[in-house]
């Protein structure tokens, strides 16, 4: 069969839904052209209008194709890839991933930036487009555009490794930073030092952080200043950074993480003395907190590295779009959509598997949290970053199915050592 590439029933429910103005079958105005130009470059399937025999006379201008696509029983107001030959298919189901982005452009040239995002279009100008043969001329060129200059990906051409070694350098020399590296091993811990998991230190006389139903956190990691000597971090002290014993580590739940500074360590204080006051740890917990990334507590090891942006981290496929824009005159619009899967991964060849670190580029499995979660750019700075990992002798760890944990801090309370105010999350794929 094929992929549903676009209905227009579904637009004409916004126009419906959001009360607006415009005529009636506008939401078949962007099937009705992508069809008639598909047909006039001989396209689509006999089958197709052996089964909707309305079709071609409506594509000739006799009648209004899109009551013919909102009306038959064959079509069903829809556009299948199925309607087209081989060719075309793949190419429309490349072409339709990213489709809305002709008729947006269409829409905010011919209203104008100002009237493009007003009030009365609410989001949906495209639909308030006059449709006519203006149109069809105008949306027939982006069209012609992408088939002229169709992506590698649908054809499996290299572009050539000479260009794509020459993205990875350009985005090392653009985006390079210093970041530091955690590494995990495997051996014994201590009550203050470096780790994942395991018993945190605790001062007798501070309060024990616990979530809204009064339950004690849990210790997650604890890193040890002296241990990293790093110019953004203090010389001593400990940051510790906890989450709530249940099935989601306390994301999005009120008071569900903590993250702690202590700037003195006492000596004096002992594991027992941690586990006298209740506290558990997750080996403890280890039965019953499946959750966690690891059943173990275990060091860790620093070293200040450069980094820069991989093909994991947001902004990489914007960049190295613009690249090969600029540099080289293709019509990029998405990376992985445009290049062949051989490509694409070349481009990460020399990637690492995963990266526990502070500061540097957060990686995701879904997509920055902050883009919805922190509107003014206020965690601008990487705290903590706990990837999953696999490891043949202890296990690793794993955050949900592959995921990862972030925190994020904003650059000016990290300088005065505040850590009040953190962003927590994680995801998994």
């Amino acid at each position: 069969m094929g992929n549903n590439l676009d209905n227009g029933f579904g637009h004409e429910n916004k126009r419906q839904q959001k009360g607006l103005k415009c005529p009636p079958l506008s939401g078949f105005n962007h099937l009705a052209i992508y069809l008639r130009w598909a047909y006039e470059k001989g396209f689509i399937l006999d089958e197709v209008f052996k089964k909707e025999p309305r079709l071609k006379p409506a594509m000739e201008g006799k009648g209004d194709l899109r009551e013919v696509i909102a009306d038959s029983s064959y079509l069903k107001g829809r556009m299948q890839s199925y309607y087209f030959t081989e060719e075309f298919k793949n190419f429309s189901e490349w072409f339709y991933q990213d489709y809305c982005g002709c008729v947006d452009d269409y829409a905010e040239n011919y209203f104008g930036t100002e009237r493009y995002n007003s009030d009365k279009f609410q989001d949906e100008a495209y639909l308030f487009v006059p449709y006519n043969e203006e149109y069809y001329r105008g949306l027939s060129k982006y069209i012609d555009d992408n088939w002229e200059n169709k992506p590698p990906k649908l054809s499996g051409e290299s572009i050539g490794r000479e260009k794509l070694d020459d993205i990875r350098k350009t985005i090392r020399e653009k985006t390079e930073t210093e970041v530091v590296l955690i590494r995990i091993e495997n051996g014994q811990t201590s009550l203050t030092g470096s780790k994942i998991g395991g018993y945190p230190y605790w001062p007798a006389e501070m309060e024990y952080p616990v979530d809204s139903n009064g339950n004690k956190l849990v210790l997650l990691a604890q890193i040890n200043f002296t241990d990293i000597r790093y110019g953004k971090l203090p010389d001593k002290g400990l940051l510790q950074f906890f989450v709530a014993f249940d099935d989601v580590l306390g994301l999005e739940k009120e008071k569900g993480y903590k993250v702690v500074y202590h700037e003195n360590i006492d000596s004096g204080i002992t594991e027992d003395d941690v586990k006298n006051r209740g506290i558990q740890s997750n080996v403890d917990l280890k039965e019953e907190f499946f959750m966690f990334p690891t059943e173990l507590a275990l060091p860790l090891s620093f070293s200040v590295q450069k980094d820069y942006l991989k093909e994991r981290n947001d902004g990489f496929d914007k960049i190295a779009s613009r690249i090969l824009k600029e540099k080289y005159g293709y019509n990029c619009r998405d990376l992985w959509k445009f290049l062949s899967t051989e490509d694409y991964n070349y481009l990460s060849k020399d990637d690492p598997e995963h990266e526990h670190k502070m500061f540097g580029y957060p990686f995701f499995t879904q997509k920055d949290p902050r883009t919805y979660l922190d509107s003014e750019g206020k965690y601008d700075t990487l705290l903590f970053q706990l990837d999953s990992e696999y490891n043949e002798d202890f296990g690793g760890t794993e955050i949900g199915d592959g995921g990862v944990i972030n925190f994020f801090i904003n650059g000016k309370d990290l300088e005065n050592l505040n850590f009040e105010d953190v962003l927590y999350w994680w995801d998994c794929f």
